[in-house]
């Protein structure tokens, strides 16, 4: 999952194979003078299925984050991979190599970027 920010500020956590599109939207907030038009606001809205976010993040960084994850999880499975290969004679022989899970947690937004 990805860690993202709602419209208020609390964290977002998306499934990064449930989104079906990111886009920017702009739209006038409403003013109390009728005859002014409110402020102009961008948003970037986050489509999973049925469900929609506003979020804080632009959409490059949406997708920024989303292929910093499926690049996490390929550099992931290749590294359990040679994990079990390397260690097959040991008793746990399926051990992935430390710094990857870090490197996953800390794009969950489970662990501080140092």
């Amino acid at each position: 999952m990805i860690k993202l920010t709602d419209s208020v500020g609390k964290a977002l956590y998306i499934s990064p194979e449930n989104l079906t599109s990111v886009t920017q939207s702009e739209y006038n907030t409403p003013s109390v003078d009728p005859y002014k038009v409110g402020e102009k606001v961008t948003v970037t809205v986050v489509a999973s299925g049925d469900d929609t976010n506003v979020v804080k993040e632009s959409p490059e960084e949406v997708v920024r984050k989303i292929m910093d994850y499926k690049w996490s999880m390929e550099r992931y499975k290749a590294s359990c991979h040679l994990a079990f290969a390397h260690r097959a004679e040991t008793d746990n022989p399926f051990t992935p190599p430390l710094d990857e899970w870090l490197i996953m947690k800390r794009l969950a937004g489970l662990e501080q970027t140092p």
